[in-house]
């Protein structure tokens, strides 16, 4: 043997020896490439929580999951135009000690449109005390789970019928996730337009308590659903702006200063909204704001 191909091999051996010792901690007896992917995956996915806030972010609420017996899910997305990194869901997020069910959150990440890791997080529904949470990690290579590590101490879980019920759970979840994020993908963010600019003329939509809608007229004139001044049989406030700050008054419910909007675009319609889960979303009309608002969830026909 040359002394160059002794040399690489003695490298190859080092490589592989780290590899090993890198991956004691979650187990020794992952295969080589099981272990490879688990600690790739851990990089990706630092790298990816690192970057989350330069991420655009959504919540999508959901309904009729199949394999998750209909409970509600509550999820927060983020994409870099359209390439979903992330979806956080909160499974049953709203049951309440006594009640039938657990609280169970997972973390999921995604390459290129591929699932490469989940963290889950289950919270049972017990008195304070007598049950604490359990984690679990899963990972992920061609859509094939490759290794499942239970617990604070990542014990390897063994490839039995356990395994390949939450390879199926976990998989199947990730693709309705995905189906229902897909609607909230087409629109995507854009770069801010000046409101002197954006809001004139404009529709609004209030999306709180019993909502409110209206257009932005001229001369500083709202026109509101529930405007307290009456003038020839409508309905209307004001609205004037200070800087990028949008300042709504003469409303029972939506008077405020709204600063800080994020601005949308599909097909070449843009709308601007502060927290859409409750607060002003602006548009050209109301048919836009209302496919807009429908984005934000979705329900799995039975």
């Amino acid at each position: 043997m040359t002394g160059r191909h002794a040399s690489a091999r003695r490298i190859r051996l080092v490589v592989i020896f780290l590899v090993l010792l890198a991956g004691f901690g979650i187990g020794l007896f992952l295969t080589l490439s099981g272990t490879l992917t688990v600690l790739l995956t851990d990089r990706y996915v630092a790298s990816v929580e690192k970057n989350l806030s330069s991420l655009r972010d959504f919540e999508l609420s959901i309904h009729g999951i199949p394999f998750q017996l209909d409970i509600p899910v509550h999820v927060t997305g983020y994409d870099d135009g359209g390439n979903i990194k992330k979806l956080y869901g909160r499974f049953n997020p709203d049951v309440e000690p006594g009640e039938s069910g657990d609280r169970i959150e997972r973390e999921y990440y995604y390459d290129r449109g591929k699932l490469l890791y989940v963290y889950e997080r289950v919270n049972p529904v017990f008195p304070i005390g007598e049950k604490g949470a359990e984690e679990s990690r899963f990972y992920f290579k061609d859509s094939q789970m490759v290794a499942w590590l239970f617990g604070p101490t990542k014990e390897k879980k063994p490839r039995d019928t356990d395994f390949q019920w939450q390879e199926a759970d976990v998989l199947e979840t990730s693709k309705d996730l995905l189906t229902a994020a897909a609607p909230r993908l087409s629109w995507v963010k854009r770069e801010p337009i000046p409101l002197a600019q954006f809001v004139p003329g404009k529709d609004f939509y209030y999306n709180c308590e019993a909502g409110e809608n209206g257009t932005f007229l001229p001369n500083g004139r709202l026109q509101s659903s529930v405007a307290a001044n009456v003038e020839d049989n409508n309905r209307v406030g004001s609205w004037r702006l200070d800087g990028e700050n949008l300042i709504l008054a003469g409303s029972i419910i939506s008077d405020d200063v709204y600063s800080d909007f994020t601005f949308e675009e599909k097909e070449g319609k843009i709308i601007a909204y502060v927290n859409p889960a409750c607060g002003v979303v602006v548009g050209p009309d109301f048919k836009t704001i209302d496919g807009f608002l429908k984005t934000r969830s979705y329900a799995f026909s039975e």
